[in-house]
């Protein structure tokens, strides 16, 4: 009886320490766990302050430490840039808007220009500049039988040009001089149109037109004052015409109106067959000069 008593004694005071062990180990976990989660909890602010704040985001470097970078700085320049490029669109469309042209309008607004009698030679004709309307010189033919006439101020010009060449071999002869403003209206038209048919605007075949054909009334061939000589042929810079002309043709009066490389000023093609009369001084000053007739009159808007 005194063992079995004994037995269970021992029995009680094994459970018991069991029950301290056990109690003791849960301690130690509830205690692990309160700081850990204390620990994660000190951490989890701290990194979510600089998330939201965005003020100092670490990040990773090429060498695998790590880097500090200003997001709030980013954010304003990227803001900046998108702002700056905003406005740039802006102004770009602007620009757009503004040169955006009439397709059905004229490009051209020339004004009538007064004619000084006592300086007649020199009064200027281009898409900028045009006759007074109804304007109509007095007429001769360029040379005895042509069929082609002149202002009769000019004519006594060509007539001994054309007889200085023909002594020499060479002839100048008179292709296309006069026109009245019906023939100059006729042939711009059709030039207008023969560019229209290629598809082009109202506006871009009048542009284009007027290289070739100039605007009625604007036209030098109105004012009786210029002759196309021989024909209206590219290759008429090749001819012995040419040749002589760019010798002789200043003695008389007479300068290449329209030169390729004076294209921006006189807004014509090259065409080395229109000759202008200018006066025998004023040829030779601008000849010497190099300047075309725009540039020598200071009117090459």
């Amino acid at each position: 009886m005194k063992t079995t008593g004994r037995k269970k004694s021992m029995t009680k005071y094994k459970q018991q320490e069991m029950k301290i062990v056990l109690g003791g180990f849960l301690a130690i976990v509830v205690i692990t766990l309160v700081l850990g989660f204390a620990i994660t909890s000190k951490k989890s602010p701290k990194a979510e302050k600089t998330t939201t704040a965005g003020t100092e985001a670490v990040e990773p470097s090429e060498d695998g430490k790590t880097t500090e970078k200003n997001e709030s700085t980013t954010e304003e320049k990227t803001t900046k840039e998108e702002s700056t490029t905003e406005e740039k669109t802006t102004e770009e469309e602007s620009t757009e808007e503004k040169t955006t042209v009439d397709e059905n309008s004229s490009p051209f607004n020339p004004q009538t220009v007064k004619i000084d009698e006592g300086n007649w030679e020199l009064t200027l004709l281009n898409a900028n500049y045009k006759l007074p309307d109804g304007y109509v010189p007095e007429l001769v033919p360029a040379i005895p039988g042509s069929g082609e006439s002149l202002d009769k101020r000019v004519q006594p010009y060509y007539e001994k040009m054309y007889n200085a060449a023909k002594a020499e071999g060479v002839y100048l002869t008179p292709y296309s001089g006069y026109r009245s403003i019906a023939t100059q209206t006729r042939l711009h038209t059709n030039k207008v149109n023969s560019y229209k048919s290629q598809g082009y605007s109202d506006y871009e075949a009048e542009k284009m037109a007027t290289r070739w054909s100039m605007l009625p009334g604007c036209s030098e061939h109105n004012f009786g004052v210029a002759m196309d000589i021989c024909n209206t042929n590219d290759d008429f810079n090749m001819t012995e015409q040419y040749a002589w002309l760019q010798e002789h043709a200043e003695e008389y009066g007479f300068i290449e109106r329209y030169k390729g490389d004076k294209e921006q000023y006189t807004g014509v093609a090259n065409e080395p067959w229109h000759w202008r009369f200018v006066g025998v001084e004023n040829a030779k000053k601008i000849n010497a000069s190099g300047l075309c007739l725009e540039e020598y009159l200071g009117k090459t808007d």
